[in-house]
């Protein structure tokens, strides 16, 4: 019985849909279905006056969402989920108006966020790419 059972929930767990974040769970939507606020909020890490600092085997991160001493708010991400990417992601709260946007460089080369995209760079479409970072 609990053979079945394990089969089961790893069954499920695999049909269920993945929701890629920073590595340590930091993210910048809200609600279901998720509605992209660009509103960093720190997932775990260690904190320190400049803010959540992550470390660990998919990844390393720091992030501030308005508790360190940085003026900014926002994520330094390097990490090897969504086949590895380093960014650097701003926050609405930000000025000016180039600190509230994003820049990724993953294997589709260099890409940036803008109003028409998702302005989160843990979640970029279609829409961000390399035409945004001018």
């Amino acid at each position: 019985m609990r053979r079945y059972l394990l089969i089961v929930a790893v069954l499920a767990l695999a049909a269920a849909p993945a929701v890629a974040d920073g590595p340590s769970g930091s993210h910048e939507e809200d609600g279901s279905p998720p509605v992209w606020d660009n509103q960093v909020q720190c997932g775990s890490g260690t904190a320190t006056p400049a803010g959540m600092i992550y470390a660990g085997s998919n990844g390393v991160e720091v992030c501030s969402d308005g508790s360190s001493v940085l003026p900014l708010q926002g994520r330094i991400i390097a990490t090897t989920e969504q086949g590895g990417y380093v960014a650097a992601d701003g926050d609405a709260s930000n000025e000016p108006a180039q600190a509230k946007g994003w820049v990724r460089v993953d294997g589709n080369g260099v890409r940036c966020g803008d109003d028409n995209g998702r302005r989160d760079a843990t979640h970029p479409t279609s829409a961000d790419g390399s035409e945004d970072c001018g």
